[in-house]
């Protein structure tokens, strides 16, 4: 079967399957990742601004220590630091305060898996400052699962494209062997019958008597 035409045509759009599908979808994954952590830097960047707009309208510490505090213990942050225009720092309970603050300007830079990331504040006339750390293990569970949905997707199509050409292996022997089947002979003509009328140039010759007639008058 593979050796005929239509063989050598199911066995390369078989090959063609198997080797594109996976980079195929290897770019349709990477493209997925891409959008997660995008969708995750741009959530960082907006909750901090707000972040910074509402440390900016107190100026009481007890407020900005309770308000830090707040941001840590509800999982919203793993990191917050804020450091007041004397040089005063306060810390959020139960924040990372040993991780080494590396500002990150994309997902993943530093490997630490913490987004870190730091924003002035304006307190009266003066400029504090503001560091926060994100947890990314939410964003790497999400890529994490769509490369896993994505693989077994890629497995079952090359499995089932095997199936296909597999079952059209089968079938095909039979489909040829019944195109080759020569057709049937037509039976021979009939030759005329007695019965039929002789030609009318048969007909219209003279017959012997009227030439032995014809041999009297002349």
């Amino acid at each position: 079967m593979w050796h005929s035409f239509a063989g050598r045509i199911v066995l390369g759009g078989a090959a063609i399957h198997i080797v594109l599908i996976p980079f195929l979808f290897t770019g349709v994954l990477l493209i997925v990742a891409k959008g997660y952590k995008e969708q995750f830097v741009q959530y960082v960047r907006h909750d901090a601004a707000q972040c910074a707009e509402q440390l900016s309208e107190a100026t009481a510490r007890p407020y900005l220590q309770r308000y830090l505090d707040e941001m840590a213990l509800s999982g919203r942050t793993v990191y917050a630091r804020l450091v007041l225009p004397g040089g005063t720092a306060l810390s959020a309970a139960g924040s990372r305060s040993g991780l080494p603050f590396q500002e990150d300007f994309y997902f993943g830079e530093h490997g630490d898996g913490v987004y870190f990331i730091s924003l002035p504040v304006a307190m009266g006339g003066a400029l504090a400052t503001l560091y926060l750390g994100y947890d990314e293990a939410t964003a790497q569970q999400q890529i994490q699962s769509a490369y896993e949905r994505g693989t077994l997707l890629a497995i079952a199509y090359i499995l089932l494209s095997l199936l296909l050409v597999g079952s059209s292996s089968r079938s095909s022997p039979t489909r040829c062997a019944s195109c080759a089947t020569p057709p049937r002979e037509s039976p021979p003509a009939r030759p005329w019958s007695t019965s039929t009328s002789r030609p009318a140039s048969s007909r219209s010759r003279t017959s012997p008597r009227n030439w032995s007639a014809c041999a009297t008058s002349w």
